[in-house]
């Protein structure tokens, strides 16, 4: 399991140079309710990865997230995310069955 690192995406329009990271079977991130996730196929069609949402005593997990990928050049974003809804032990997991040609940019909007 990876920790991705968290981006901060200037509010002023700066330009910036997105670092991306290759998937794993099983990432986390660090999330303050103002994570923008995004996600991109490299080369070939990519995982189709999932945020997990934290389980409820009642109902399981009735708020995951399925990011779906389509093709080789596929981007999608995904976010924010509540922190009620989806930290563990304050982080965000990422789960994909086929995590091969997939990248990760974990992104922060600053305000200031």
């Amino acid at each position: 399991m990876a920790t991705l690192t968290v981006q901060e995406l200037p509010a002023n329009g700066a330009e910036l140079s997105i670092a991306w990271t290759a998937a794993t079977a099983s990432d986390e991130f660090p999330n303050d309710g103002n994570i923008i996730l995004a996600v991109r196929t490299v080369g070939a069609a990519g995982g189709n990865p999932s945020v997990l949402g934290v389980p409820s005593a009642d109902s399981g997990r009735d708020v995951d997230v399925l990011i779906t990928l389509v093709g080789t050049t596929d981007f999608q974003l995904a976010g924010p995310f509540k922190p009620r809804n989806f930290n563990a032990g304050g982080v965000v997991q990422i789960t994909a069955t086929a995590p091969a040609n997939t990248e990760y940019a974990v992104l922060r909007v600053t305000t200031g």
